[in-house]
């Protein structure tokens, strides 16, 4: 049987709301749930600026410039919950970049309707556009949180 859907991810659904509302503590509580489960140091900084905790063997580290640091307590869900719900379900990655601004820039991110719905309904394919890198296209996505 595969899982689709499990309670670590519902746990990172709910930190995340957490962080989003700065209700540090309790978004820390789930995160750490499954960061130290996987050996990974607790979350104890309890704020959205704090790098999470391993110094120089941090875990995640992200681009900062030329270089790499440590992320803070929404990089931390977001590694967890990528971890997590890797072969769960189809594309959570992709669609949780998306919703975070983390896809790399140019991605298309709508898909044109079939060309079989489109005929039925009278309507030419070639106002559809699938994306591609270019000014103003809305189907693609812009420069992310991590600079590509």
């Amino acid at each position: 049987m595969l899982p689709f859907f499990t309670k670590a991810e519902l746990d990172m659904l709910e930190a995340e709301g957490h962080i989003r509302k700065s209700n540090f503590a309790a978004a820390a509580a789930l995160i750490n749930k499954t960061r130290t489960a996987n050996g990974l140091d607790a979350i104890t900084a309890l704020d959205g600026t704090s790098p999470v905790p391993g110094g120089a063997a941090c875990v995640p580290k992200v681009p900062s410039g030329t270089t790499v640091s440590c992320g803070n307590m929404m990089e931390a869900m977001k590694y967890e919950k990528r971890i997590e719900t890797n072969m769960t379900h189809f594309a959570p990655w992709f669609l949780d970049g998306r919703g975070w601004g983390d896809i790399a820039e140019g991605t298309g991110i709508c898909w044109a309707p079939p060309y079989e719905d489109l005929q039925a309904r009278g309507r030419s394919a070639t106002i559809y556009s699938t994306g591609g890198a270019g000014t103003g296209n809305v189907c693609t996505a812009a420069k992310g949180a991590y600079g590509w």
